[in-house]
């Protein structure tokens, strides 16, 4: 089987379960994947999962810190939205 890189792969929506715990390796997860009537096991370590969630959250609090930048643009009305 091709690395994940390689698989075609569906969205998320397409996605069987969760990541869960692989028995044995504390440190690996995996999640089932089905498409086109062919089934993929995909896996990812604790430490990506944690790198991912990183990711998110420093991205969530840079659209949370602009949203805050424009709400107050808007509200001095320098913004150019008209009444």
């Amino acid at each position: 089987m091709p690395p994940e890189s390689q698989v075609d792969c569906p969205g998320r929506s397409e996605l069987i379960g969760v990541f869960v715990l692989e028995e044995g390796h504390p440190q690996i997860q995996l999640k089932l994947v089905e498409r086109d009537k062919e089934l993929y096991v995909l896996t990812r370590s604790l430490d990506r999962a944690e790198k991912e969630r990183a990711i998110r959250l420093r991205a969530l609090r840079g659209l949370r810190k602009d949203l805050v930048k424009l709400s107050k643009t808007v509200r001095s009305g320098r913004y150019g939205v008209e009444n």
